[in-house]
């Protein structure tokens, strides 16, 4: 993955017993923004990637981040479905 950029906001979490601040969103070079959702739990000295979803990035030094979803998007692309559907009812 390439670089990361912040976004300012952060968040204090505890990572192997210490205390950090962590950036709530990142955006990678290719502007995906992804929202901090938890610490990844460690298993023999690395982290398992079975506790990963599919829109989910591992970032150093075991941050996990989700991919944000533009609800506006979605919303559209959703509104755009109902509408071919209804079409084809017409049809009928």
């Amino acid at each position: 993955m390439q670089a990361l950029a912040q976004n300012g906001a952060t968040k204090t979490v505890i990572f192997k017993g210490k205390t950090i601040e962590v950036d709530l969103v990142i955006t990678n070079s290719k502007g995906k923004r992804f929202a901090f959702d938890r610490v990844a739990m460690e298993v023999r000295g690395g982290f398992c990637l079975d506790q990963m979803r599919d829109d989910e990035i591992i970032v150093s030094p075991g941050l996990i981040y989700r991919e944000v979803v533009d609800l506006d998007s979605v919303e559209s692309k959703l509104k755009n479905n109902a509408a071919f559907f209804n079409s084809l009812e017409r049809d009928f």
